[in-house]
């Protein structure tokens, strides 16, 4: 039973109501519910268009959550969130683009070509039918470097042929083994980083390496590193 938060304690005491044995307080945001702690999507208006971020304080989207939003054109999933319930987009009649996995900048604003070393422990499930009946679904670029685990006719058969699935560089060949992603006919690779014409070549003996969030190096890791070189210039080093 979910009820406003400000009025949970109302119903827990009124009559027939406080019967109830589950009563959870949940939260209104810009036509958006979420369970008390703000931890779970519930439900998101369907009288909303255009693109979602999901907020990176989300871990969980809840069964139903999206379904039937039909002004939902394209949506961001943050690498907060564990599980994604049954029937969450089923029916998005307009949804073409779909980010797993993305980076989120403050809780609230997604970093779709952030490179972030957590992917790696951003393990998702989807569940039963989330993505069926989306007849405009077109892309899905999943970051995460795992292939989230997916439940039973997640997407229709008429999708593997026509959704491209974009993930992280090295990847395509994990995606091509995991159930529920081998299906899909094309499955390509691209960068996280949106990071182009990288170098490896760095002039000058004296540098200062720095990781993409700003932290100083001792030395260059593998991915990409920020370099400062002795003459002022920035290179960007992809260490394999």
């Amino acid at each position: 039973m979910y009820v406003p938060k400000e009025s949970i304690e109302l119903y827990r005491t009124a009559d027939e109501w406080n019967e109830f044995e589950k009563m959870q307080g949940i939260i209104s945001v810009n036509g958006v519910y979420y369970s008390e702690d703000m931890s779970t999507l519930l439900k998101y208006s369907e009288d909303n268009t255009g693109s979602f971020d999901v907020p990176g304080y989300v871990t969980k989207i809840g069964n139903n959550a999206f379904v039937n939003c039909s002004g939902l054109t394209s949506v961001s999933i943050p690498v907060s969130v564990t599980n994604i319930g049954h029937n969450a987009f089923a029916g998005c009649a307009e949804l073409t683009d779909v980010y797993i996995a993305t980076r989120q900048d403050d809780g609230a604003q997604s970093a779709k070509k952030m490179f972030v070393t957590d992917y790696d422990n951003s393990v998702i499930s989807i569940g039963d039918y989330a993505f069926n009946n989306c007849p405009k679904l077109a892309n899905i670029y999943s970051f995460a470097t795992i292939p989230p685990t997916v439940g039973n006719e997640v997407f229709t058969n008429g999708q593997y042929g026509a959704v491209k699935v974009y993930v992280p560089t090295g990847c395509v060949d994990t995606y091509k083994k995991a159930n529920g992603w081998s299906d899909f006919y094309y499955i390509s690779e691209f960068s996280p980083t949106g990071i182009e014409n990288m170098t490896t070549d760095v002039n000058g003996t004296d540098a200062e390496y720095y990781d993409l969030n700003g932290r100083r190096l001792f030395k260059m890791q593998r991915g990409i590193n920020m370099v400062r070189c002795e003459d002022g210039s920035v290179k960007k080093v992809l260490i394999k």
